[in-house]
Order: structure tokens, then C-alpha cells, then sequence
């Protein structure tokens, strides 16, 4: 079975090969703040329908975030030019942080995606942070770079942006309480304003371990929290945003009315979680029940400030594909996107999937959310990328790029591997049914712990 880890790291964002971001000194107030400021881009004259798009030319752009021994974060822009941003003054040194949490999201109101990095060690001699770096015509501005320090949270987890009423950005991670939620309200500029909110739970619950937002509604997993005497049967949370910063809030669990199965020690419940076109959808990929051994996803419709249960998704039910068997964590990841035109649908990986007699060489899934198409399960033959390779954990993260506002969405599929047992990591896109996926990342060299993340359409 797969071990989710969250690699840490910190330091200094630049562009490879151009001149490094100034760092501001380690020390500051008790509380996150600001420790630097950067002009907002010009508006964009046209805002653009795809999604992320850093450069305003109504092309997806996608952002990776590789834990390679130098960790880096690696552009590649929807016209084909690429950047890749980097830590310099390691002296080849590992680094295990920078990049292992992305968000991509318009956090200014200009009409460009921006881009946040989350920089999570302090081993170099910087408190952990996160970088904004701003979308523009030329794409991310790295070089008026904001780093925003995050004293006292040990920023371990996800990100995700609230964009109505107002912006707020989510950081999950960890302080001595356990593991918490900070919301930071943006200024116009898309930079935090003010002093953070922090929500907490338990100290094993693993509070903020998964986020995401659509709209108003943040979702927040709590895979670690026990539920009718159940260690690890895991919960939800999700917040409705009011004005003036107020909420609704409701928490789901497997005991919730119209949600199958029952809490069970170590189900996980809230492990991924994933929100847009009107949807949250849940990962239980430790599920135990006997219909969903090799794990399950829950999806919701929203209604108002709450969730309206959808039938749940296994392997093997009549409409998902495959066969449920333990250790597949199906729901391990998570992406919600237009699987065809006009039909909401969510991306599923399973990275402890087997194919054939392959353990671990793991598979996704596009899986539709309404009529209009059909399931489709996708792994390495069934791409056209030769035979599925033991170990090669594809589905281990996903995305997803939307080019307009009616067509399919891109699927974006990683396939960690393990460079250590010769297994190299590998990012890819998919096309329609029958073409030959594209390869757009390589040879990536990752090891048990290390990840790759990769930025997703906003819904």
C-alpha cells in the first residue's frame, strides 16, 4: 500500500539562470505577515476563458511541482515555451519542499492566473513561506517575486482560493496544536491583508491534509479524525463564504445521511478532496467496506451552503471499470474537470492499481458526473505508451486544463514511479479516447519521498 508523504523544504524563489529573488530577513512579527510587496500587473484587456492562464493568451498553462534532489517547479505555457523556477545557493544540495504544494489561481482580479508556491523547510536558514509570483503578458513575473512568511505554521499541506465574496486564500499545515487551516483575506493587489484566520481540530486529525475550493465553498479533509469510536474514518468540512468574511459550516463523515458505508478504522475518508462546476468530490481510498475494498469516491452536488450526496463511485459497480481489490487506493487523487463537452465528470487516480500482473503500476479514470459520455479508464497500454510497468504508481497526483468554457477539459495524469527501484517518474496529458497520450515531463527521478503535484483548472 501506498504512503502519502509531504516532503518539506525552504528558501529563495528564482527564475534558472537569471537573477535570484531578494529575500527579506528571517525575522518578523509573531504572526504571518507580508515581508515584501510587489506591483499588480496591468489589466488584462480580454480575461481569458482557460484555465490556469498565466499569459492571458486563452491557451491552459500548467505548473508541476517536481521534489527532484533539487526541487523546482516547471512551467510549460499552453503556446509550448517552458520556465523552470529553482532555489540557487544550494550548491547542488537536496532540497524536499519547494514546489510540493502549488495553486494557481487569479488572486489580483486582473484576469491573469497567478501562481503560489509553497516553500516548506526552514534547514536552509529561512522561515517557510510561500511565493506569489504574478501572471502577465509575458507570463509569471518572477522577478518582483512576494514572499509571504508563515510564522509558526509548518506549511505541509494544500492550497486553495476562495473567490467569492471576497479572496481569500487557504494554507493548511501544521502548529503545536495539530494540523490547521489559516485564511488569509487579499487585498486588491491578491497579497494577504491583515492578520490570518486559523481553524484547527484535533491534533490527530489531520485537519487541512486536502483542500479545495469552487466559488464561495471551501473544503477541508480530515482524514485522521475518528467517527463513532473509528480511528482514522476520516471527515469533511465545508465552509460557505458570506460577506464580511462569516461562514456556514457543515462536516460530513460516512455516518451523514445518503453517504454508503460505514466508519471503519483507517478509511481515510476526506484523503483527497476536489470542487468546481457546481461538485465537491470526496476520496475514501482506504475504504473497508466489502463493495469498496480498493477504496471509493463520493461525489456531491452543492446546494446552497450544503452537499447533496451523488450514488458513490467503486470500481466494478456497473459504471466504474476495473475490479475493487485491496490496496488500490482508488480515490488517492483527485481533479474535477469536463470530461466531454458541456459534462462535469472527475478524474480519479488509483496508483496502487494493478494491471495484469503489474503491482502498483496504477491507473485513472474519467469518470462523468451527469450523461452525456462514457467512463473510460486509463493506464499505460490503454495510452498507447507501451506496457504497464510495475511500480510506475500512475494516477499518483492529477489535473486538469481547460481551454474554453463548453469543450473538454485536459486531463493531466502523473505517474510517479520510484527512480530508486529504476522506475522513472513521468507527466502526462491525455487526449480523446484511442490517441496516444502525450508526454510532457520524463526521466524524473523520485523516490518514496518525494512528490509531484501539478496545478489544476479553476471550476
Amino acid at each position: 500500500m501506498l504512503a502519502r508523504t509531504t516532503t518539506v523544504v525552504a528558501a529563495i524563489l528564482a527564475l534558472a539562470a537569471c537573477t535570484p529573488v531578494p529575500s527579506p530577513p528571517a525575522t518578523g512579527p509573531a504572526q504571518p505577515s507580508v515581508t515584501a510587496t510587489s506591483p499588480a500587473s496591468s489589466p488584462a484587456t480580454v480575461r481569458s476563458a482557460a484555465s490556469p492562464d498565466f499569459d492571458g493568451d486563452g491557451l491552459p498553462d500548467l505548473a508541476v511541482g517536481v521534489g527532484e534532489p533539487v526541487a523546482r517547479v516547471h512551467v510549460r505555457y499552453g503556446a509550448g515555451r517552458t520556465q523552470d523556477l529553482t532555489r540557487p545557493g544550494l550548491d547542488g544540495a537536496s532540497s524536499y519542499g519547494f514546489g510540493q504544494s502549488l495553486l494557481a489561481g487569479d488572486l489580483d482580479g486582473d484576469g491573469y492566473a497567478d501562481l503560489v508556491v509553497a516553500d516548506a523547510d526552514e534547514s536552509f536558514g529561512q522561515p517557510q513561506a510561500l511565493f506569489v509570483l504574478r501572471g502577465s503578458p509575458s507570463g509569471l513575473e518572477v522577478g518582483t517575486a512576494t514572499r509571504v512568511v508563515t510564522t509558526g505554521l509548518a506549511v505541509r499541506g494544500a492550497l486553495a482560493l476562495v473567490t467569492t465574496p471576497e479572496r481569500i486564500l487557504a494554507v493548511s499545515g501544521y502548529d503545536a496544536t495539530g494540523g490547521v487551516v489559516r485564511l488569509f483575506g487579499l487585498g486588491a493587489d491578491g497579497l494577504p491583508l491583515g492578520e490570518p484566520r486559523t481553524l484547527g481540530s484535533g491534533p490527530s486529525d489531520g485537519f487541512g491534509e486536502a483542500l479545495a475550493a469552487s466559488g464561495p465553498v471551501l473544503v477541508i479533509g480530515a482524514p485522521g479524525r475518528a467517527v463513532a469510536g473509528a480511528r482514522a474514518a476520516g471527515a469533511v468540512t465545508v465552509l460557505r463564504f458570506l460577506a464580511g468574511g462569516t461562514y456556514d459550516e457543515h462536516t460530513y463523515t460516512q455516518e451523514s445521511p445518503g453517504i454508503p458505508g460505514t466508519p471503519q478504522a483507517g478509511d481515510r475518508f476526506g484523503a483527497s478532496v476536489a470542487a468546481g462546476d457546481g461538485h465537491v468530490v470526496v476520496g475514501v481510498p482506504n475504504d473497508h467496506d466489502a463493495s469498496a475494498v480498493g477504496g471509493r469516491v463520493q461525489p456531491f452536488r452543492i446546494v446552497g451552503a450544503e452537499l447533496s450526496p451523488l450514488p458513490s463511485m467503486v470500481q466494478g459497480d456497473g459504471v466504474v471499470p476495473g475490479r475493487p481489490e485491496p490496496g488500490d487506493a482508488f480515490g488517492w487523487s483527485l481533479a474535477v474537470l469536463r470530461v466531454c463537452p458541456g459534462v462535469p465528470g472527475v478524474l480519479v487516480g488509483a496508483p496502487g492499481e494493478a494491471i495484469g500482473s503489474r503491482p502498483q503500476a496504477g491507473s485513472a479514470w474519467l469518470l462523468p458526473l451527469a450523461n452525456g459520455c462514457q467512463a473510460r479508464q486509463v493506464y499505460d497500454r490503454a495510452t498507447g505508451l507501451g506496457d504497464p510497468v510495475e511500480g510506475a504508481v500512475v494516477g499518483s497526483a492529477v489535473g486538469a486544463l481547460r481551454r474554453d468554457g463548453g469543450s473538454a477539459d485536459t486531463p493531466v495524469v502523473v505517474a510517479q514511479g520510484n527512480s530508486e527501484e529504476g522506475v522513472w517518474g513521468r507527466v502526462l496529458t491525455l487526449g480523446a479516447p484511442g490517441q496516444t497520450a502525450t508526454v510532457v515531463l520524463s526521466d524524473l527521478r523520485l523516490g518514496d519521498d518525494r512528490d509531484v503535484v501539478v496545478t489544476s483548472a479553476a471550476g
